[in-house]
């Protein structure tokens, strides 16, 4: 029998390349169904190993790969990290490919669409359950493939214009320069550790001879990483490719894709480069602090819906980084807690956007004035998801971020930039009540005949919702699982 995580990968792959390279021009619907089953049927194969992680801590699967070379043994590992966001991560596919069905239904090649973003998924959840750094950067270069021809030729305008090619050519080139350091940052660890084996790597503790290869190593891997989140400076790939890539697509590169560079920074905190990680703990903490600030207030100055989210991801991000700077924790609980938390309300937020865009036909903030009337129930969860990504308690965005802040406090040597960080807190609910005024109190321009979006958009709205209500009153629901994965870890500089 197949075990159950090699299955997770195997069912989708092969299901979309059946598409890509045989159901390309299949109906819409059909494209749609087939994804749908593969991705349940995956989720339903990760969810099998739930038990194991409660219970023993993780699930490790292992295969032989590479006979000559031992390090590149190939391993899937759900574990207390791995297990939330993976299975998140399926959930939120799912309902991404279901609101497909209505806002693309327009779209020609769907079996093309359908089977890339499958493709897609496999990439990120190939990141997520690697064993070994090689295996990693595998999966991370294969998330580039589909959603450089998703934006191509799927786009939000359906047309491949100068801008559209542009911002495509620009989203590969940042990311896969990205990818070329992170090779470089595993080249040396393996240089140096003589192992690629991330389990191995965790329990490590490298001698003084070789800490300051592995200090370079780890600058290396955190530009890349840096850069696949959108953190400044290496975010001026980010707002281009959210405006052009199509809705649900730029979703799934917010609230997942970007995500395989928050997951691999927390996952390379608690490995051997911990030590290094705190040498530069100030340095790594003024950088998401400079994300937090200048994604906070590029977001109030935004017109495009779009972009106003994009900017707010840049932000985001920055809080990630900031928990991971602390290296303590309390604050990598919170970073990778926020990790699952802001892949749910940002996800949410794109979908609440792209039922207003295709509802009015403009993705333009004025446009939204005084919607609430006529789309009430969008407009009621976009509402609870900008309150969540604010820390307004008690959704479920208020206890990662308190854990990030409470673990930076912890550590004396970026107390002076986890101050100032606090009130950045104050900024992105500024701009999220600057949007919410336009929507509830602000009177439209003129009136406009608007209807509440379609159900294909409408419910996974609602069960996005759903899931920041449920994790907001119940956090031990992710944090059950995060507590199993840091009882294992000894961070370095502590």
């Amino acid at each position: 029998m197949i075990p159950n995580l090699l299955l997770a990968l195997l069912i989708p792959a092969l299901i979309s390349f059946g598409m890509l390279f045989t159901l390309r021009n299949c109906p819409a619907l059909v494209a749609a169904t087939i994804s749908i089953a593969a991705i349940i049927l995956s989720l339903f194969m990760l969810l099998l190993g739930m038990p194991d992680v409660l219970t023993n801590g993780s699930l490790l699967e292992t295969y032989k790969w590479i006979p000559y070379i031992a390090a590149t043994e190939f391993g899937l590992l759900l574990d207390g990290l791995s297990f939330p966001i993976s299975a998140i991560s399926a959930f939120i596919t799912l309902l991404l490919v279901i609101y497909s069905t209505k806002y693309m239904e327009a779209r020609d090649k769907q079996g093309g669409y359908y089977g890339n973003l499958l493709l897609l998924y496999v990439g990120t959840q190939g990141v997520f359950l690697s064993t070994n750094l090689f295996q990693f950067y595998l999966f991370w270069e294969l998330t580039l493939i589909p959603a450089y021809f998703l934006m191509l030729f799927w786009s939000e305008s359906n047309e491949l214009n100068v801008a559209v090619r542009n911002a495509a050519i620009k989203f590969f080139m940042f990311t896969h320069i990205a990818s070329l350091f992170l090779l470089l940052g595993i080249i040396l660890v393996f240089s140096t550790t003589g192992t690629l084996n991330m389990l191995a790597l965790q329990t490590l503790h490298p001698s003084s001879s070789i800490l300051d290869v592995i200090k370079i190593a780890m600058i290396c891997m955190l530009i890349g990483f840096f850069v696949k989140m959108g953190i400044v400076p290496g975010h001026n790939w980010l707002p281009d490719t959210y405006v052009h890539a199509p809705l649900p697509v730029t979703a799934m590169i917010s609230g997942i894709m970007a995500k395989i560079g928050a997951y691999g920074i927390v996952r390379l905190t608690a490995l051997a480069l911990s030590d290094a990680i705190f040498s530069y703990s100030l340095i790594i903490a003024f950088i998401a602090f400079v994300s937090m600030l200048y994604g906070s207030i590029m977001a109030l100055a935004q017109e495009d819906v779009k972009r106003f989210l994009a900017y707010s991801s840049i932000s985001q991000s920055g809080y990630i980084v900031l928990g991971v700077a602390s290296v303590s924790v309390i604050g990598l609980t919170g970073a990778a807690f926020h990790i699952v938390n802001h892949a749910i309300i940002k996800t949410l937020l794109f979908l609440c956007a792209g039922a207003y865009i295709h509802q009015i036909g403009s993705n333009q903030l004025n446009s939204f004035r005084g919607i609430v009337k006529k789309m009430p129930v969008t407009s009621g969860t976009i509402l609870i998801a900008s309150l969540s990504l604010s820390g307004i308690p008690p959704l479920n965005g208020f206890y990662s971020e308190f854990l990030i802040f409470a673990g930076a406090f912890t550590n004396l040597n970026i107390i002076i930039v986890a101050v100032p960080a606090v009130l950045t807190v104050a900024l992105t609910f500024s701009y999220f009540l600057w949007l919410i005024y336009r929507i509830f109190i602000s009177k439209a321009q003129e009136p406009v005949e608007v209807r509440e979006a379609p159900p294909a958009l409408i419910v996974p709205i609602l069960l996005l919702t759903l899931l920041v209500l449920l994790i907001g009153f119940w956090p031990n629901s992710i944090l059950m699982f995060l507590s199993k994965w840091t009882e294992s870890l000894s961070l370095g500089g502590k």
